[in-house]
């Protein structure tokens, strides 16, 4: 039998009564929190940035989180940024990705506006009567007001020249834009358009007697023509119209964005149809990208036509619409560039398309999605 020893610094701590050395602690590393679907009241996406608003606050995503400025810091970070009052977001964007100025229409028909790089607590309110919409492009933010008028205002490169015009339309209900282009239609179902900076409006007639119209995202060296007069809007993105469900879509026709079953330029509208030639419909929401169309029917369901660009798997672009599987009950879709965004009915919110800078959340990991994934923080 052997007896085990103390060692003799051992035997002169217990003498003294000092008690044994304890084990080093060691360092327990909480495990990092499993990412999680928001709720989304809204939801709007630029160029190449989503962002949703809701009872969890604002949240965004896209390569701008990455640099974090002070603009969307908090938006970008699992808390997102404290809005309770946010009814509706939006943002000036560039071709190239860069946030500028972000504003909010919150609850009590009021804007609040703040720049991208300083922290949204500075937000100050626009002196604007009541406001019931807010659209942005790549320069401009333009506000519907209460009374069916337009304002808008920005700044320009290369000297950064600010402006506020009051855009010359009357009776407007609704307001989109575009890059540099801003359409408002008005009651009497007229939609006008103008440049950015300018307030002079132009009558679009293909568009007279729509219900509502919709602007693609321009490419970034092609723009419709509004210096002299709305004459060749087939030099810029898609452009499209809504009436009565039925949906009618013009333009260059690039990967069959035109929803026509061809890839041939269209200079005036022409009905978006399925594959044995009947009228798509009826159609309650729609989203144009760079070269893709994305719209959701009556019953709640999302189709897509054309491409979303260089990273999809698809070489060519669907020239009719194609379901989207996997969603239901969708009342809202969103278009960037390359990218898609869906909101359902219960608030849950799925993107998918090319995931630069992460536009696609949490859960799209990979450079390409596509099906959609939800928008997880």
């Amino acid at each position: 039998m052997t007896l085990g020893c103390a060692s003799a610094g051992e035997d002169m701590r217990a003498m003294l009564g000092v008690p044994a050395s304890a084990p080093p602690p060691q360092t327990v590393t909480a495990p990092a929190p499993r990412p999680r679907p928001l709720r989304a009241d809204g939801i709007a996406a630029g160029p190449y940035h989503t962002c949703i608003w809701g009872p969890e606050g604002i949240h965004c995503w896209g390569p701008t989180c990455s640099a974090a400025p002070g603009g969307l810091r908090l938006a970008c970070s699992p808390e997102g940024l404290p809005s309770p009052d946010t009814v509706q977001m939006t943002w000036t964007e560039s071709d190239t990705g860069e946030l500028r100025d972000l504003c909010t229409l919150r609850r009590d028909a009021s804007v609040w506006c703040w720049s991208a790089d300083e922290d949204p607590a500075r937000a100050a309110r626009r002196d604007l009567p009541p406001v019931t919409r807010i659209v942005a492009g790549t320069f401009d933010t333009c506000a519907l007001l209460a009374s069916g008028r337009v304002r808008c205002w920005g700044h320009l490169p290369p000297d950064e020249t600010t402006h506020d015009v009051e855009v010359s339309v009357e009776g407007a209900t609704t307001l989109d834009a575009r890059g540099t282009v801003a359409c408002a239609g008005t009651r009497d179902r007229t939609f006008v358009c103008w440049r950015a900076q300018h307030g002079e409006a132009t009558a679009l007639d293909d568009a007279r007697g729509a219900d509502a119209l919709a602007i693609g995202h321009e490419h970034a060296f092609l723009e419709p023509s509004l210096r002299y007069g709305l004459r060749t809007v087939i030099e810029g993105g898609s452009w499209c119209t809504l009436r009565e469900g039925a949906l009618r879509c013009w333009g260059p026709n690039r990967e069959g964005t035109v929803g026509d079953g061809t890839s041939i330029a269209r200079e005036h509208p022409v009905p978006v149809t399925t594959d044995d030639g009947r009228p798509f419909g009826p159609v309650v929401s729609l989203a144009i990208g760079l070269n893709r169309a994305c719209a959701v029917v009556r019953e709640g369901a999302v189709a897509c036509w054309g491409s979303l660009g260089e990273a999809s798997p698809v070489a060519r672009g669907y020239a009719h619409p194609r379901w989207i599987a996997g969603l239901r009950d969708v009342v809202d879709v969103v278009s960037g560039y390359n990218h898609v965004c869906a909101r359902s009915r219960d608030g849950l919110a799925w993107c998918w398309g090319a995931n630069r800078g992460g536009v696609l959340g949490a859960a799209g990991a990979s450079e390409y999605a596509a099906d959609p994934v939800p928008l997880m923080r």
